[in-house]
């Protein structure tokens, strides 16, 4: 489970975002992930806004920019789903009713990449005289 200080990956909107975790919070059972993973408040940096709607942001407005942090309460893990006597419970029967509830994006671990061990080297007849 991700502590205060760690980084997680933040989806929402289409983009994937790192996000440093600035708090939790365990709700009830119907918002935990599937293995119990809690709510999390996710800080990150601002995405830069084009300067027009046909425009991507310049090299020189990235520069420039003031970074803007903004923060993402109650955010639930990408496993996390309802389970149908919920949403019978609450009456939530469309698709933008269950999204709604779930709030906006979601966030995942950071895959951790191993690296595979170095493969032996054949030992060598030779010996090397170091002067």
């Amino acid at each position: 489970m991700p502590k205060i200080g760690d980084v997680v990956l933040y989806h929402a909107f289409g983009k994937t975002l790192n996000a440093l975790v600035v708090g939790s919070r365990v709700s009830e059972v119907a918002h935990l992930g599937k293995n119990g993973e809690p709510l999390l408040h996710l800080a990150f940096i601002k995405q830069i806004p084009p300067n027009a709607p046909h425009k991507r942001p310049t090299v020189l407005m990235a520069e420039l920019t003031t970074p803007e942090i903004e923060i993402q309460y109650d955010v639930v893990h990408v496993s996390h789903e309802f389970s149908d006597a919920y949403k019978s419970a609450k009456g939530l029967y469309s698709e933008a009713q269950i999204v709604s509830l779930r709030g906006h994006g979601e966030w995942e671990e950071v895959p951790v990449q191993v690296a595979a061990p170095a493969p032996e080297l054949p030992p060598s007849d030779e010996t090397e005289t170091i002067q």
